[in-house]
This record gives C-alpha cells, sequence and structure tokens, in this order.
C-alpha cells in the first residue's frame, strides 16, 4: 500500500524553477503550506518566481532562492551547504530542470548531446546522491524526478532527449528499491509538452501532434501524486494507452509514429 505524505511544513527544493513547470511547482508548494527553495541558474529569474509566491519576496517565512548549475559540483556543494545552515534537512527533492534540443542526431553538435544528458540526467543523479544526507533527516523523505512522456514514447529527432528521459526513469525505478529501506521514497512524473520553457514546445506539439499542458496542471499532478504515495504520474489518457500498448507490441508504436 502506498503510503500518504504530509505535504505542510515540508521543505523541498526545486530546480528549475525560474520558469514554466519549476515556477508552478513552487506556486503550488506555498498554496500547500509547504517552504520552496527555488534553484536555477538565472537569479532575476528565481526572484520573479519568488515575487510570484504567496506572501511574495518580503516574507522570508514563504521560501528562499539559490542561484547555481546544478551540473558543477562545487556549487552543488555550495547549495546543499546553505540549505543544511538555513533549514537543517531536505524533506522533498524536485529534479526538474532540464535542456531540450531536438533535430536529426546526424546534426547535432557534441555541445548539444553533452547538455542534453547533462542537465537530464547525470546532474539529477550526482545532486541526489549530494542531498542524501539531508533527506535523512526528514521524516517524509521523497525524491521526484520530473521526466517526460518521451521517457516511455520516444519520437524521432527526440534521440538524445528520449534517451536521458529514460534514463531518468531508469533512475527512478532503481533508486526506489535502492532507498526503500531508508525510507526515502521515489516518484517519477512524467509530464506531456508544456505551453512553457524549453522554447519551442508548442512548435514541437504541433509538429508531432501532441496535447500541450499548461505547467499548472503538471504541478497539480506533481503534488497529488506526492501526496497520495504513488510511483509515478503520467499525463493523458492516451498517452497511457500506447505506453501500456508498446510494452506489449513495440512495432505498433513505430508504426503509429510512421517508422
Amino acid at each position: 500500500m502506498n503510503r500518504k505524505t504530509r505535504l505542510a511544513g515540508q521543505v523541498v527544493l526545486i530546480t528549475g524553477a525560474g520558469s514554466g513547470i519549476g515556477r508552478a511547482v513552487a506556486i503550488a508548494a506555498v498554496a500547500r503550506g509547504m517552504r520552496p527553495v527555488l534553484v536555477g541558474r538565472r537569479q532575476a529569474a528565481l526572484h520573479e518566481t519568488l515575487s510570484l509566491l504567496p506572501g511574495g519576496m518580503g516574507a522570508a517565512s514563504v521560501g528562499w532562492a539559490f542561484a547555481c548549475d546544478i551540473t558543477v559540483p562545487q556549487q552543488r556543494h555550495d547549495l546543499l551547504a546553505e540549505l543544511a545552515r538555513r533549514e537543517g534537512r531536505l524533506d522533498i527533492l524536485v529534479n526538474n530542470a532540464g535542456a531540450f534540443h531536438m533535430g536529426p542526431l546526424s546534426a547535432m553538435t557534441d555541445a548539444a548531446i553533452a547538455e542534453t544528458f547533462a542537465v537530464n540526467l547525470a546532474a539529477p543523479t550526482a545532486l541526489i546522491r549530494d542531498s542524501l544526507e539531508l533527506l535523512a533527516r526528514s521524516e517524509w523523505p521523497v525524491i521526484v524526478n520530473v521526466g517526460s512522456v518521451n521517457g516511455d514514447l520516444p519520437d524521432p529527432e527526440f534521440s538524445a532527449y528520449s534517451a536521458a528521459k529514460f534514463g531518468l526513469r531508469g533512475l527512478s525505478d532503481a533508486l526506489r528499491l535502492e532507498l526503500a529501506p531508508r525510507g526515502i521514497r521515489v516518484c517519477y512524473i512524467a509530464p506531456r509538452a508544456t505551453d512553457t520553457a524549453p522554447p519551442g514546445d508548442e512548435g514541437v506539439a504541433a509538429d508531432m501532434n501532441m496535447s500541450l499542458d499548461q505547467p499548472e496542471i503538471v504541478a497539480q499532478m506533481l503534488w497529488a501524486a506526492v501526496e497520495r504515495g504513488a510511483r509515478s504520474a503520467y499525463r493523458g489518457r492516451s498517452e497511457r494507452l500506447w505506453i501500456a500498448l508498446r510494452r506489449l507490441c513495440p512495432r505498433l508504436w513505430d508504426w503509429h509514429r510512421g517508422s
């Protein structure tokens, strides 16, 4: 049976909190009585998110921001040192930061490939490892990895992105088993294309005949999944059906996407 999580009063670290899904997750967290720690590369964007939280930037009790690049080990160390100093624990880690590069693999640069895997997979893996000590101090520790339906349903010209999200899903499944004896739960969230960053999602959704979600919808799905103790949550009835069908008959998905 899934163990429900009490959200009120929890300290939650959210990466990619300067825009889009991360911003919506932070706003929804405060509405549920949580204290968010906003993480992202752009200080100005984080301050904008802070200003949108109930209570605004002037209310120190609402939450705080820390600008850093989680792909850089020293910056991760500095982030968690500040978190330990200010909060003393971490209840929920939301790995939401992402990088998106679309196009044929033959045209993708080394830099684009490296960024895709660094931001979407390597950095979340390292951040989880580095956060385990703080998570162990929590009564209700949860790790939330924000993936994508492309982590189950690959599409042409999404090769590196799909591979990274497949990896994040695999990481979530493995860590769920590995960390269970320590009382740390792992939840994998798979949104569809969203009307937000990364740039180009709206055009991509139209080109690929994908449904487009608002980030607020994804945030509501995320917190509902965490609260009920779910292993994972996926957006879209048709997407969930295709995931099930692809597991039974992979060629059916290949035919559907025009291979």
